[in-house]
């Protein structure tokens, strides 16, 4: 990772970002797209920056679906002895709590602070921080973009009587503290709290906010908490390379997810995460989504040559983006009405995204069509709409070729979108969020354990591809620990429950390093 090379592009405003398949030769991408300035992931992916002002928004037309950075957002809405950790921890030949194992996390940062994350001596049980948000001279430091705090660092902060004056990072969401501390906290008795695996040593990546651009572009308010892919692609690559430098094994735990994607995993950071699944000693743990109920996928067969209407309930949105994937030989087009009758014929394919202005509902939408999209092989076409009128929208989908056709279509994750915005007639299953579908990453479901009953909100599979997925449920209802530096309180949700399965993932990989060490 070249180091502050992007920075000022990273930042700002006048610059989009896209992701692109390298093959190793930077060069080649640097002399066909001239961008302003590229910025490795690793061998295979670069992120390429271009200036808004002379090389154009961010568009699907100039370098295809899957180079667009996809918003990612939080996965959130007794445990231990539940999923059998005490049981666990009281076998002599076991004493399995997480010793020499890093626990990495993409997320929204760590408040150092909390005595969780402290030894007894008062120093850190936090290995590093990359903190994506900060602005900072990264020339001497092994991070591109954002501050870099090691644990000497924080070591140094604790120290002082306002350790915030010394290092700034803080977790104003608390949502990775809250995970961070599930996954591997200190065991505190006076509060009866445990993390699951309180010796292992932790690492955190505060992502920083998605550019207001990237907002724009999908949809989202500007207050709603998002992420984008590349940031999280850099973020899980920085883990990476902590785990082989500090030579120990790691567990990546990643509590954000999104809807965009053909739900197989076939996109950038699912291609990347795949490749990287395969190192010894490294375990991926995603959370699985909370779709169930919300009505956001719609999934039918169309015949050949023929049509079929489907009805969309918006609520008042400034914004929505939605996505309809069919198969690889798939050749379909979309029409659309709005609330009032106002409607256009089907939309023709084109090769560059289409704008449709609706006067009565004073709302603008944009279609494109990509027929054989780069990762997958599949027809994807992107619907965008802005301003939209509250009511009952009607999207026609035409089969243009003889054959039949199954077709998906997914709605933003219920993050991103108002609750009552839904399909009227929704399919209840393959809503499993990505990365969750990613064939080697282990994909965490959320269930009650108080009476052993599924969480109503956890995704359900399968993968568009018939996959099995998720892989096992953990427990995601009302799960208590830390919500601010001075009370406990309870979460719910899937990034719960694989916070939770990273710290029963650090214990089998202590297990695993120490058979391994006994055996050679």
């Amino acid at each position: 990772m070249e180091n502050g090379l992007c920075e000022e592009y990273v930042y700002s405003e006048d610059y989009v970002e896209y992701i692109l398949e390298s093959g190793g030769n930077v060069n080649r991408i640097q002399e066909i797209f001239q961008p302003d300035c590229t910025q490795s992931v690793n061998e295979n992916f670069v992120i390429i920056y271009e200036n808004r002002e002379s090389k154009g928004d961010l568009s699907y037309e100039k370098h295809g679906y899957g180079a667009v950075p996809k918003c990612f957002g939080l996965l959130d809405v007794s445990a231990l002895e539940s999923m059998g950790v005490f049981q666990v921890r009281r076998q002599p030949n076991l004493d399995l709590y997480g010793n020499e194992v890093l626990i990495g996390f993409v997320d929204t940062g760590i408040d150092y602070t909390n005595v969780l994350f402290q030894n007894a001596d008062g120093t850190s049980k936090i290995e590093y921080i990359w903190d994506q948000s900060i602005s900072g001279e990264t020339e001497n430091q092994s991070v591109p973009y954002g501050m870099e705090y090691t644990k000497i660092d924080i070591d140094q902060a604790l120290a002082r009587e306002n350790p915030r004056e010394a290092l700034p990072h803080a977790d104003e969401n608390y949502h990775g503290t809250f995970m961070a501390a599930l996954a591997a906290g200190n065991i505190q008795e006076e509060s009866e709290f445990s993390g699951i695996a309180p010796n292992a040593k932790i690492l955190m990546v505060k992502l920083k906010e998605a550019k207001k651009n990237i907002k724009d572009f999908y949809g989202i308010g500007d207050n709603i908490p998002c992420y984008q892919e590349n940031d999280i692609m850099m973020g899980i690559e920085y883990l990476l390379r902590k785990s082989v430098q500090m030579q120990r094994p790691m567990v990546i735990c990643i509590g954000v997810g999104t809807n965009g994607g053909n739900h197989e995993g076939l996109f950038p950071l699912g291609v990347y995460l795949n490749r990287m699944a395969n190192f010894a000693g490294v375990c991926i743990v995603a959370a699985a989504g909370n779709e169930t109920n919300l009505g956001h996928h719609y999934e039918n067969e169309i015949q050949g040559e023929e049509e079929i209407e489907l009805e969309l309930e918006i609520e008042e949105e400034m914004g929505i983006s939605f996505e309809l994937w069919t198969g690889f030989s798939g050749y379909l087009t979309v029409g659309i009405q709005s609330p009032s009758g106002e409607y256009t014929e089907r939309i023709p394919i084109r090769s560059y995204e289409q704008k449709l202005d609706f006067l009565f509902e004073d709302t603008t939408i944009y279609v494109f069509y990509e027929r054989v999209e780069y990762y997958s092989g599949e027809q994807v076409i992107v619907v965008r709409m802005k301003n939209l009128a509250k009511g009952i929208w009607k999207i026609r989908v035409y089969n243009e070729d003889v054959e039949a056709a199954n077709f998906h279509i997914w709605l933003p994750m219920r993050e991103f979108i108002s609750q009552t915005t839904k399909f009227l007639a929704p399919s209840p299953d393959t809503i499993i969020c990505e990365p969750g579908n990613v064939n080697r990453i282990l994909t965490v479901g959320a269930y009650n354990h108080l009476d052993n009953t599924i969480y109503i909100n956890s995704s359900r599979g399968y993968t568009s591809g018939n996959s099995i997925k998720p892989d096992f449920v953990a427990p995601g209802v009302n799960v208590y620990g830390p919500v601010s530096a001075l009370r406990f309180g309870e979460r719910s949700g899937t990034s719960v429950a694989v916070a939770n399965a990273a710290g029963i993932a650090a214990m089998l990989l202590q297990w695993g390093d120490g058979v391994i060490i006994r055996l050679s």
